[in-house]
């Protein structure tokens, strides 16, 4: 898709941070991945490489590459919320594109390799771990010792650390123990510019710093790609399930409703019990 040897080369100084595995094509991309990626683009826009950094020095690289050469970036976790923020890939202000060689070059950039476990603090209830670490497994990992993360976020299967801070997606657990935000104790990420930084700490009780760590909940990496985030985890409740009631008729609530157990809760050490219908 290039238009001059010299964007050829600049592509190529791309594969030289991330390797040959670590950079592809539009077209190399399942047609799932591509219609994915659609979502977050404006029309006409046209995606040049898509980069999978394999650590925080490689993502710093990559984005400095980036902001040398004026390329536009979309950043992305496992890319299942990517139709949930604004379109990437128009002019400055955000006219659409009627010609695409007025536009600059768009690049995808994803965390999905930056998904390591960093520490879990099990007596002091905090998990640290990359953004690219999927939802499901670190809670699988958390399991184990009777802990978890307090959020309930869409595709928890799919879904990654990063790409749940970036959309501030707790789900109903909200209720109970407050937001993504709330837990959140530390985040180290890469600038616009290719500098890393980071806020916060690991610790529970923390006031270091400026409090950019409710300041990216929800930026959608309009601030800057996270590569690491500390949580606050809590302990596994004994049991817990989820209950509906009825009563006999509409507007009559003077009898005892009848009690339906909808689903046992996943955050439980055991099985809730049964209950009568």
């Amino acid at each position: 898709m290039e238009t001059s040897s010299e964007k050829t080369t600049d592509f190529q100084a791309l594969e030289e941070i991330v390797g040959a595995s670590g950079i592809t094509t539009w077209e190399a991309l399942s047609s799932d991945q591509r219609e994915r990626i659609k979502h977050a683009i404006a029309p006409h826009a046209e995606v040049h490489r898509i980069v999978y950094p394999n650590n925080p020095t490689e993502l710093a690289a990559v984005i400095q590459s980036a902001y040398q050469n004026r390329w536009q970036i979309l950043p992305c976790g496992a890319g299942s919320k990517l139709n949930w923020g604004g379109m990437v890939g128009g002019k400055d202000k955000g006219e659409r594109i009627k010609d695409k060689s007025a536009a600059s070059p768009l690049i995808v950039v994803s965390t999905k390799n930056l998904n390591r476990v960093i520490e879990h603090a099990v007596g002091d209830l905090t998990v640290t771990v990359e953004a690219g670490v999927r939802f499901a497994e670190l809670q699988q990992q958390l399991a184990q010792v009777g802990q978890f993360l307090a959020i309930d976020p869409a595709y928890p299967e799919q879904a990654t650390i990063g790409g749940i801070v970036a959309t501030a997606d707790t789900g109903s657990l909200r209720q109970c123990y407050n937001s993504v935000r709330d837990m959140l104790l530390g985040v180290s990420f890469v600038r616009a510019d290719g500098q890393m930084a980071k806020a916060g700490g690991r610790v529970v009780k923390n006031v270091a710093g400026y409090d950019l760590m409710k300041l990216f909940t929800g930026s959608y990496g309009t601030l800057g790609i996270l590569t690491q985030v500390t949580f606050r985890v809590y302990p596994m409740p004994e049991a817990c399930a989820d209950r509906c009631a009825q009563w006999g008729s509409r507007g009559d609530r003077s009898g005892s409703p009848n009690l339906t157990q909808l689903s046992p809760h996943p955050h439980s050490r055991r099985s809730a019990f049964s209950l009568d219908r």
